[in-house]
Parts: structure tokens; sequence; C-alpha cells
């Protein structure tokens, strides 16, 4: 056992040194001295080596768990923003065409996707495990890259006040929701991009409703402030992400 043969060498040197001291061997005796400082010495450093090496290790895993999270929120949010950007973009489509009174024959399926989903986007989602893990730990420290520290405090920063103002944004959203609802009549649709969409709906109707048009412009708003605000935090994601596969030599593929 290497404790027992620790404490078996230190044994065996006091035996010397007692031995050495009774028969005033000076020489020896500083030989014996010097043996231990440097034994000592060598322990330490092998421990300090030891440690610093699974530090390292740890850093490293932690890297790359930081970087496939990273990466699996863009995935996550390239899939979502698809759908955003068009409901908003139908939404554009139900404003003009109230606001201008007509409505082109090669918008009507627009139009209704608009009026269906006015209002529906996709909440931000990240995968941030890691980081609340390493917050909570107390192994933040652990990154030796203060850049890549520095980038995680401000990503926390936004996101804590970003998702205030689109809790907000999004509260109100749903109550206007509600009321536009009453305008209008879903007859059938789906919940994927291309599912065909049936809506019972007065459009003379609509483009005199100076409120409905009114709240309606009150949520494409909104909608255009959340999508901003989400992309804006992806946008710091991804620069996290680039850096953590600078570091770790990983080639990301363009999207």
């Amino acid at each position: 056992m290497p404790g027992h043969t620790n404490e078996n060498s230190n044994i065996m040197i006091l035996r010397r040194v007692i031995k050495h001291f009774r028969e005033q061997e000076w020489t020896a005796i500083f030989l014996d001295f010097i043996i231990v400082v440097v034994g000592v010495f060598v322990g330490l450093q092998v421990n300090n080596w030891s440690g610093q090496q699974a530090e390292n290790r740890l850093e490293q895993q932690y890297l790359e768990r930081l970087y496939v999270d990273m990466n699996g929120s863009l995935q996550d949010y390239g899939r979502n923003n698809g759908w955003d950007e068009r409901t908003i973009a139908s939404q554009a489509i139900v404003l003009k065409a109230l606001r201008s009174g007509t409505l082109d024959e090669s918008e009507r399926e627009a139009f209704a996707l608009g009026l269906v989903f006015v209002g529906s986007l996709n909440p931000i989602r990240r995968r941030w495990g890691t980081v609340e893990e390493l917050k909570s730990t107390g192994n933040i420290a652990i990154l030796r890259d203060l850049e890549i520290r520095n980038m995680i405090a401000a990503i926390d920063a936004d996101y804590e006040r970003s998702s205030n103002i689109i809790a907000v944004a999004a509260s109100q959203v749903t109550q206007i929701r509600t009321v536009l609802m009453q305008a209008f009549s879903p007859l059938e649709y789906g919940f994927q991009m291309n599912d065909p969409i049936g809506v019972n709906y007065d459009f003379e109707a609509l483009a005199a409703d100076q409120r409905f048009i009114n709240l309606f412009a009150n949520v494409q708003f909104k909608s255009e402030l959340m999508l901003d605000f989400n992309d804006g935090h992806m946008r710091q994601i991804e620069q996290l992400r680039d850096k953590l596969a600078e570091i770790l030599e990983i080639e990301v593929a363009t999207q």
C-alpha cells in the first residue's frame, strides 16, 4: 500500500537521523535533511501537477459541453425561426390589405395564415444547462479564458433584460389576440407551415374596422420586437459558439 510505504520510509529516515545524532555524524544528518526536504518538495510538485491535470481535463469537458449546448441552441432556433418569420410576413400582408382595402388573390392564403396565427411566435429556447451547472457549483472560474466567461455573463444579463420585455409583450399579445379572434372564425388549419388554412371572415367589415386594424398593428409591432430581441440574443450565442469552436479547434459548418 502506498500509505504504508511512505510511513515505513519516514520511520526508517527518523531512525537513521537518531542514530546519526547519537554518533554525531553531522554530514550524514545534513544529507538526511536534504533528502527529506527534496522528497517533500517533489511530492508537493507531483500533487500540484496531478491537480492541475485534473482541472485541465475538467475544463476541456466543460468547453466541449458548452459548445454542444450553444450549437444545439442555434439549431433549435433555426428550426423555429422560419415559422416566426413567415407569421410576421403574413401579418404584414394582412395589415397592407386592410389598410388599402384590397386583397390580391395571390395573397389570400398568406392573409388567412396571418389572421389565424396572429401573434403566434415560438418562445426562445436555449440549452443553458452547462452554464447553470458551472455557476451553481462555482466551477465557472475553471474556464481560464476570460473572454469566454465575459461572454457568458453578457448573454445572461441580456437574456434577463430581454426576457422581461418579451414576457410583457407576449402577455399583451395574448390579450389582444383574444379580441381579434372574435372577428373571424377559423374553419380548418394545421400546425405545419405548408398545411392548408381555412378561415371565415368578412374582408370589407375588417377593412372598415379601424379598431381591429389598430389592434392588429399593435400585435405586429410587438411580434417584430420579440423577434428582434430573439435574433439579437441568438447572435450573442452564435459568437460564443464560434469562440468555443476556435478554442476547441472545431470547424463550424456554414449555414
